[in-house]
Parts: structure tokens; C-alpha cells; sequence
């Protein structure tokens, strides 16, 4: 869900369009939003992924976005995460910047499929982005 009560985004540091995007035992995953989820067609719009290391050991991540037809993205295919997630220093996190542009067609909820799977690590990550036409 996205954080928008002012209260839980101050605790967990989230900006007002940001979600959970994956959990899994070694990694977790959150997608942020600098505005609203919103898309025409044509346009482009920006998020950020971030993952926390859970673990010690550092690990590739490698994204693939599945997107709805005549869409496109750019971002950072290979993703190397090699901090330790601290609660005391929470800047202490990966980051890859997408780069979303709608197609001719914009239906009225648009969803995309992230797929990440890690090195040397049997559990992937999946997460659905969803992007409200206009």
C-alpha cells in the first residue's frame, strides 16, 4: 500500500507515493515515487528501487520489468548491493532509478512486473508496480 498518512511516513521515512515492493530473507525491496503514479500517454514518469542488504555478504541483483505493450524503460539492469542494512544509519541502502514511458495506450490502472533475481541466493523477488492512466 502506498504511505501516505503523515505519521507512518515519518517513522518509516517514506515520501507520500512510496510501497513494500519485495521481503525476502536476505534482501528487502521499496519503490518511492516522487509523484503521483499517474501516466498519459507518451509521457515518462521516474521511481526509485531500494534495497536493504538483510544480510553481510554483498550479491548482484538483475531486474527485468515486464511492461504493458508499446511501453518502455530505462534503468540499470545489474544492481550491485553491497551495503549492510543498520537501522541506525538508514541512508545505508542500494538504489536503482527508472525511467517508465507510456505507450500510445494508457488503460486506467497499468500494472508492470518486476522480476529480480539475486546471485548466489535461491529466493527471487517479484513486486507489481501499478500506474494510474490519466
Amino acid at each position: 500500500y502506498l504511505f501516505g498518512l503523515p505519521d507512518v511516513r515519518e517513522k518509516f521515512k517514506f515520501k507520500r507515493y512510496s510501497f513494500e515492493a519485495f521481503h525476502t530473507v536476505h534482501t528487502d525491496g521499496y519503490i518511492e515515487f516522487e509523484k503521483k503514479p499517474e501516466i498519459a500517454p507518451g509521457e515518462e514518469i521516474e521511481l526509485t528501487l531500494y534495497m536493504k542488504n538483510l544480510k553481510v555478504d554483498q550479491r548482484y541483483a538483475y531486474i527485468t520489468l515486464h511492461l504493458p505493450e508499446g511501453w518502455s524503460a530505462s534503468y540499470d539492469k545489474t544492481v550491485f548491493i553491497d551495503r549492510y542494512y543498520n537501522p541506525a544509519h538508514p541512508e545505508l541502502k542500494t538504489e536503482c532509478k527508472i525511467k517508465i514511458t507510456a505507450g500510445e495506450k494508457v488503460l486506467p490502472k497499468n500494472r508492470i512486473i518486476m522480476d529480480i533475481e539475486f546471485d548466489s541466493k535461491a529466493t527471487d523477488a517479484y513486486a507489481t508496480i501499478n500506474i494510474l492512466g490519466k
